[in-house]
């Protein structure tokens, strides 16, 4: 097998699939806040494709651009000579957040947005 490597590309969100698949879901009003959100401030994360543009993290911001703005252009890391069981482990743990929020700094630190962040 040749070696892993990631590319950096910039793609129309058109181009990019689905059919990978995604274990992941989202409810509609969380898909409705997704979706204000990137019509109010973009998308400043980062797609994860693998080397035929399948969608392997971002496919809730890439499912809302595709309905809204399909012709935006995305930044996305192309995996290319990763196996299927790694890019399912890759995804999985590109939705897997840990941490946790510090509530009374939180609430200092957002105090002054003025916006419902959901």
């Amino acid at each position: 097998m040749d070696e892993k490597r990631i590319e950096v590309v910039e793609l129309p969100v058109k181009e990019l699939k689905h059919s990978f698949g995604n274990p992941r879901k989202i409810k509609k009003k969380k898909a409705e806040e997704l979706r204000d959100s990137l019509e109010r401030f973009g998308d400043f994360g980062v797609i994860v494709i693998d080397e035929h543009n399948n969608i392997i993290s971002g496919t809730q911001r890439v499912t809302q651009m595709q309905k809204e703005m399909p012709e935006t252009k995305v930044l996305c890391k192309r995996l290319h000579n990763y196996t299927n069981a790694e890019l399912r482990a890759i995804n999985i743990k590109a939705n897997t957040h840990a941490g946790e929020w510090d509530l009374d700094l939180l609430s200092d630190w957002t105090a002054d947005i003025g916006l419902d962040l959901g």
